[in-house]
C-alpha cells in the first residue's frame, strides 16, 4: 500500500530543513573549530539524510518506508544530539565561546528575535508529532507538509540567528 507521506515531493521537502541545518551547523563549526560537536553534526546529518533517502526511496517505489529506517535513525540521531550537546559545553570549558559572548552578541537585536522565533517552531514541531501518531502521520498527507512547514521555518530561523550573530559580532 502506498502511503501518502512518502511522494517524491515530499521527501524533496523533507531535504530542506537538512540543508538548512548543514548551513548554520557548518558556520558554527567554522567559527568554533570544536572538534566534537562537529562528529555531532555529522552523525544528526547522516541520520537525516538516511532518512530522507529513505523516504524519497519509499516515494519513488511507491511503498511503505521501511521501519527499519528508524532502528538506524534514532540511534544515529540520539549519539548525534549528545556530542553535539557536550561539544557546545565544551566550547564554553574551553574558552570558544562564552557566556559574555552570548550575552553580547547572541541575546541582542535582532539575533534574539530570530532565536525566539526557531525556539518556538522546534517547540510547535514537538507539540505536532506528540499529538499525533505514527498512524496519523502515515495516513495524513497534511499532516506531513504541516509538520515539514514547521521543520523549515525554525530551521531558517536558527541559521538567521547565526548569521546576524555573527554580524553583531562584527565576524561576517
Amino acid at each position: 500500500m502506498h502511503s501518502v507521506r512518502n511522494s517524491v515531493p515530499l521527501a524533496m521537502t523533507d531535504l530542506v530543513p537538512v540543508l538548512l541545518f548543514a548551513s548554520s551547523m557548518g558556520i558554527l563549526i567554522a567559527d568554533t573549530r570544536n572538534v566534537v560537536f562537529a562528529i555531532g553534526v555529522g552523525f544528526v546529518l547522516a541520520a537525516a539524510l538516511f532518512q530522507v533517502i529513505g523516504k524519497l526511496i519509499a516515494a519513488i517505489r511507491k511503498q511503505e518506508r521501511v521501519t527499519k529506517n528508524q532502528t538506524v535513525f534514532r540511534p544515529l540521531m540520539a549519539v548525534g544530539l549528545l556530542l553535539m550537546v557536550i561539544g557546545f559545553f565544551l566550547m564554553f570549558r574551553t574558552g570558544t565561546r562564552s557566556g559574555s559572548f552570548f550575552r553580547q552578541y547572541v541575546m541582542c537585536h535582532p539575533a534574539i528575535v530570530f532565536l525566539g522565533f526557531s525556539i518556538v517552531g522546534f517547540c510547535l514541531m514537538g507539540v505536532v508529532r506528540t499529538q499525533h501518531s505514527e498512524e496519523e502521520f502515515a495516513s495524513s498527507a497534511a499532516l506531513n507538509w504541516e509538520a515539514e512547514g514547521i521543520h523549515i521555518f525554525s530551521q531558517i530561523f536558527l541559521l538567521l540567528t547565526i548569521v546576524f550573530t555573527k554580524i553583531n559580532a562584527g565576524t561576517l
